[in-house]
């Protein structure tokens, strides 16, 4: 058995565009006048772009064609992927035998003894029972009552415990005849039982109908679905020896996407959704009293919620809060520069900058400095999340850690690439695909990102935050340019010590820039740009 390919957008869609426009549907929101889809739910694809970003409904034609592959189950996510999903919305899945014990326990309870379905080994294995599931029970219950027993999986991910075509923590595949999920066991009762096809059909969608789940991230969400349509086929084509007519499969994603819907489990809402609403009460001689009540996760959340209800025009939210508020309690905003050093130690970067093969160098001595004054001013100047931080940085160790050896390195550059995958999706792939000259290179990263620098350049200070960013553009073209797939420019002049490039003196001096590009040459013919875009590609961030 091997790690299964889950079936991809493109199978889907070209076995049938119905079912992948039924599997992405969003009942909760739906009307008959306007179709919506499930949405992302989750930042991990925002760096994307449009259409991909965190409220994003997820459309056919961003899960297709190039895109087939995107989505992918928790076990063939990077381990660095799972850990930030698991910290970012408490991801956490559950190996199949755990599944199989919680179910047997369920079940044990129904049929008033102990799970027929099968026996529990010490580790944690099973063995399915042979015979024919045992019916009526005890008190008298019937298969049909069995299947017709409503069940749901809470916050179900990929819902391992509904189906389990595979085990999502294993990646195993798991045969038909050891499956011990819920509507895995309800449809062996109906194989067992029934024998005719129309009857089959029935039987099968009454054991859907009675089967629910729900799930806040779009994407385990669609792939939970997934799971359960195929589960049908899988079930059906056991028991006939064929595949199930198209308007069959179709009924039963229809089903699917009723039943197994988006919500945020803690509050009972759409995600990200607090919603409003206006009660209108009338006196006996007719006069109206509104009520609104509010569903706000912040402050500026209820300030905002007020202004559309009366108007911005007509009132000043703030002065109007502070009649229901005696006491205002907020919180400060972050330290990035704490937060920064925190992240520093939680990764164990001094693993690399301090390591003995770099200590020998005295280029080195500063890059760790480097590090954290760039990674601190990335989230004060681009207002990234302290989340959105820890996530840079989590990617940007690994890369670290899996340097070529005896490679010199600016670690500060590839933390300003991975933040770029993220964040700059268009510097990115210009990068990677090698579409721009190095002058446009220099042209556009003054234009995004000298930002970042607080204080106007100080010559004297060779230390200054000033010399670490040009440093780092420096050592960006040199790599761009050293790239074996590039067509390299002239863009240094050793014997007169001058660059090629013009920059922005508003900016960037031109001596300033020379310097710079003499430093980043040395030791360049050891390392390529193209390495780390490998290396990030491998990862599979998004």
């Amino acid at each position: 058995m091997g790690v299964p390919l889950r079936k991809t957008g493109n199978v889907i869609y070209n076995e049938d565009p119905k079912l992948l426009e039924l599997l992405l549907i969003d009942r909760t929101k739906t009307t008959n006048e306007d179709v919506h889809n499930i949405m992302w739910a989750t930042d991990n694809y925002a760096p994307m772009g449009q259409g991909y970003q965190e409220w994003d409904e997820i459309n056919i034609e961003r899960i297709t064609g190039e895109n087939g592959m995107l989505l992918r189950p928790r076990v063939n996510k990077s381990k660095a992927e799972q850990e930030y999903r698991s910290r970012d919305k408490a991801e956490v899945f559950t190996p199949a035998w755990i599944c199989n014990k919680q179910n047997n326990l369920i079940d044990a309870a129904w049929f008033s003894g102990t799970s027929p379905f099968n026996i529990e080994n010490d580790d944690n294995t099973w063995e399915s029972a042979t015979g024919k599931i045992p019916f009526p029970t005890p008190d008298g219950k019937t298969w049909q009552d069995y299947v017709k027993d409503t069940r749901l999986e809470m916050a179900c991910g990929e819902a391992p415990y509904l189906v389990s075509r595979y085990g999502v923590v294993s990646g195993m595949d798991i045969p038909i005849k050891e499956r011990i999920g819920i509507l895995d066991r309800k449809l062996r009762v109906v194989s067992e039982n029934v024998d005719n096809v129309r009857e089959w059909i029935k039987w099968a969608t009454i054991a859907y109908q009675n089967t629910y789940g729900f799930e806040w991230q779009g994407d385990n969400l669609l792939l939970a679905r997934e799971a359960m349509l195929y589960t049908f086929f899988d079930y059906y084509k056991e028991k006939f020896g064929k595949t199930p007519a198209q308007l069959q499969g179709e009924k039963i994603a229809e089903i699917i996407s009723w039943n197994l819907w988006q919500m945020d489990g803690l509050k009972g809402v759409i995600p990200g959704s607090c919603y409003e609403e206006v009660q209108e009460e009338f006196n006996l001689i007719g006069e109206s009293k509104k009520t609104v009540f509010v569903c706000a996760v912040d402050k500026k959340h209820l300030e905002d919620s007020i202004c559309g209800f009366y108007g911005s025009e007509k009132i000043n939210a703030s002065e109007y809060l502070r009649r229901f508020f005696d006491l205002e309690i907020g919180l400060p905003l972050p330290d990035y520069t704490k937060f920064c050093e925190h992240l520093y130690d939680y990764y164990q970067l001094d693993d690399f900058f301090e390591s003995e093969e770099r200590l020998k160098y005295p280029i080195f001595k500063n890059n760790a400095e480097d590090f954290k004054w760039f990674l601190s001013s990335l989230g004060i100047k681009n207002g990234l999340s302290l989340r959105q931080l820890e996530r840079i940085t989590a990617f940007t160790k690994l890369s670290l850690r899996n340097m070529p050896v005896g490679t010199y390195y600016y670690p500060t550059l590839s933390l300003f690439v991975t933040y770029l995958r993220f964040f700059d999706y268009q510097f990115y792939t210009a990068l990677r695909d090698h579409k721009w000259t190095c002058q446009k290179i220099l042209d556009e990263f003054q234009t995004r990102y000298m930002k970042l620098l607080d204080t106007k350049p100080n010559p004297y200070d060779l230390r200054s935050d000033h010399q670490a960013m040009i440093f780092l553009i420096g050592k960006l073209i040199v790599s761009y340019n050293n790239d074996n797939r590039a067509k390299t420019e002239n863009i240094y002049d050793f014997q007169m010590e001058k660059t090629n490039l013009t920059p922005n003196e508003s900016f960037i001096a031109k001596e300033d820039l020379d310097m710079a590009l003499k430093y980043a040459n040395q030791g360049s013919d050891n390392y390529e740009l193209s390495w780390l875009f490998r290396y990030l590609e491998v990862l599979k961030i998004d």
